[in-house]
């Protein structure tokens, strides 16, 4: 709101008093952007120039212009923290998108992933489990989706009742 507005009718046609009143309404507006943007900046799904020295500060190879796998990249970090647990392993995995079932048995890490389509995002994903996960356990990725190999001996008839993910990682009746 402009002072101006706020100002006795008096004062509202006197020129100097509306100069004074545009110049202050201005360096509010342009102190109000800079706070809007500061808080933007703290936010991780609003953070742009503020990225960049978050990926300095925890030690993050800045290499790639999607500032969406920056931002989760930035997130993996945060969440690990120097720690690793299978719940921080599923947020970084559910952060990249992908929905994945994990487990630890006989020192072995499975991640199984389910709907994973994007294999930029799953190489992120597998880069940022590789730095925090503990050094003794082997880590096991399991990505299974049938193949057209695996349907073609199905007519359409016999397919078109199962859904999408169905006919790529469910079980069908034979």
């Amino acid at each position: 709101m402009k002072l101006i507005n706020l100002m006795h009718n008096l004062y509202k046609k006197d020129k100097v008093t509306i100069d004074i009143s545009n110049a202050v309404y201005n360096l509010e507006s342009k102190v109000m952007n800079g706070i809007k943007d500061i808080v933007n900046q703290n936010i991780l799904n609003t953070a742009t120039w503020f990225l960049s020295q978050k990926e300095k500060e925890l030690g993050i190879a800045n290499d790639t212009d999607d500032i969406n796998i920056r931002r989760i990249r930035v997130l993996s970090k945060n969440l690990s923290n120097g720690k690793s647990s299978v719940d921080i392993i599923k947020e970084i995995v559910s952060g990249f998108g992908i929905n994945a079932d994990i487990s630890v048995n006989n020192l072995v890490l499975t991640i199984e992933l389910k709907n994973a389509e994007s294999n930029t995002l799953i190489n992120y994903a597998k880069k940022e489990i590789d730095e925090i996960a503990p050094a003794h356990l082997l880590i096991n990725y399991v990505n299974y989706t049938r193949t057209h190999d695996e349907l073609k001996r199905f007519t359409h008839d016999e397919l078109k009742q199962y859904t999408h993910n169905e006919l790529k990682e469910g079980v069908l009746n034979e």
